[in-house]
């Protein structure tokens, strides 16, 4: 059975901005750094934008403890009805060496006053290592959202 983690933050930029960025895999990279880091094994390099499907991973603690392979799974769904005008939605239906079950959800939300209501979720499920895995959820997804936040507040530069 799967452990859900979920954190919302607001972010300080138009939601038509902060979707550009949730697209392409640099801003993955960048706002999981440095607890995480990915190099794409297939493709063997990131494509600009996520196209929908299949991309593998291998992963790291902090750039030195390997954490097996991941695969990212990108979909795009139609938001519910009564998830507003606007309102965009990004999942990463995972699964890898390590990890059973990685399912991301990303939500987006425009709120009046121009910014982004922003919201992680992930159930995760690993047998008996799904614990630390949730802990460690909660703490990634706490570091991401303040890693977004800080993108927003420099203006959103290019990620190169």
């Amino acid at each position: 059975m799967p452990w859900r983690v979920e954190v919302s933050t607001v972010l300080d930029t138009p939601v038509e901005r902060a979707w550009d960025l949730v697209r392409r895999p640099k801003t993955l990279v960048w706002i999981a750094s440095p607890l995480l880091k990915f190099k794409p094994i297939d493709p063997p390099a990131w494509p600009e934008v996520w196209p929908p499907g299949r991309h593998r991973a291998a992963m790291s603690f902090l750039g030195v403890l390997p954490l097996g392979r991941q695969w990212v799974d990108v979909s795009f769904p139609d938001p519910a009805p009564d998830d507003g005008d606007g309102a965009r939605i990004v999942r990463d239906n995972g699964s890898g060496d390590l990890v059973k079950v990685w399912d991301h959800w990303i939500h987006m939300r425009p709120r009046p006053d121009g910014r982004t209501d922003y919201v992680d979720r992930v159930d995760v499920a690993a047998g008996l290592l799904t614990p630390f895995i949730w802990l460690f959820a909660q703490l990634f997804y706490r570091w991401r959202q303040h890693r977004w936040r800080r993108l927003a507040r420099s203006g959103l530069p290019s990620l190169g």
